[in-house]
């Protein structure tokens, strides 16, 4: 992979990576914060966002837009995207959003 970004061959898909995990602690004001959640409700809160439908949306509107404004042209005109998601589950829920952006009657 690293010799195939070399040769600009794809790009760096982990340059600006951002994890959920980062994403929610940007949003930790402090330790002591008496509003944040942990343990078992912080993971079921977190599978839910992971799995839902609206974020889903969002997310697959957020990547589409990137791609289609900022990366589709690269690598000679031939840039293409991956998608990964954390399970099967959640791939296919990427694919069928992504599917339905390229609907001719959204």
């Amino acid at each position: 992979m690293k010799q195939a970004i070399e040769e600009n061959f794809i790009l760096d898909v982990l340059k600006n990576y951002t994890t959920i995990q980062e994403a929610f602690k940007i949003i930790r004001i402090s330790e002591d914060n008496p509003e944040l959640i942990e343990g078992e409700a912080s993971k079921a809160l977190f599978k839910y966002y992971k799995e839902h439908d609206y974020t889903i949306t969002q997310k697959t509107e957020m990547i589409m837009t990137n791609f289609l404004q900022n990366c589709r042209y690269q690598i000679g005109g031939k840039g293409k995207a991956m998608v990964v998601a954390d399970s099967r589950a959640n791939a296919v829920r990427y694919y069928f959003a992504i599917k339905k952006i390229f609907r001719p009657n959204n």
